[in-house]
């Protein structure tokens, strides 16, 4: 609304609108800086988030017999499934059919678990060297290794495709108003 304003009174002449002109660019500047900064470092959650579904995915494939090593273009196949169905969902949340809903809580309850259990393979057995050391169990189904992964998964799974998805929207406003 108030960028509407300032562009009619600036096609009208108005001179008193140039300041305000200057302060919405330089505004759309620093919005632009804080999100792309924002897109940088829910990057970094998802890879981070991505590396322990992988975990998962390898040490439950392991369980089989198999020994696919998630690495190069496999290493993205399963968190882009689930990021894509993540986004699609929670952005029509209110229009999907109860159907798509459950798949949708289904694809995100099995990301929280393979995180949960991605953290706790790569944590079990680890020292914490705080006071005088804290070995965790090497059983990664420990109540230890489980509740670790638990807090980093709270912090992995869903924030990075929330953030990122209102991050991008404010980065083409911001540039929207600078162009």
């Amino acid at each position: 609304m108030v960028q509407r304003k300032i562009e009619e009174e600036v096609r009208r002449g108005d001179d008193r609108a140039m300041p305000m002109v200057g302060a919405a660019k330089g505004e759309a500047v620093s919005d632009l800086i804080v999100h792309v900064a924002a897109l940088l470092l829910v990057a970094f959650m998802w890879y981070a988030g991505a590396f322990f579904t992988n975990q998962c995915i390898e040490t439950m494939l392991h369980w089989f017999g198999s020994a696919i090593v998630m690495e190069g273009w496999k290493f993205f196949i399963v968190p882009v499934l689930f990021s894509a169905v993540e986004i699609f969902s929670w952005e029509r949340r209110k229009r999907l059919r109860p159907a798509m809903l459950y798949f949708a809580l289904l694809v995100g309850i099995l990301d929280f678990a393979t995180s949960v259990y991605g953290v706790a393979v790569v944590v079990a057995g680890k020292t914490i060297p705080l006071l005088s050391g804290y070995t965790i169990d090497k059983d990664p189904a420990s109540s230890t290794a489980i509740g670790i992964g638990v807090v980093v998964a709270i912090l992995l799974t869903f924030p990075p495709e929330q953030v990122a998805v209102s991050a991008v929207g404010a980065v083409k406003k911001a540039i929207g108003t600078l162009g």
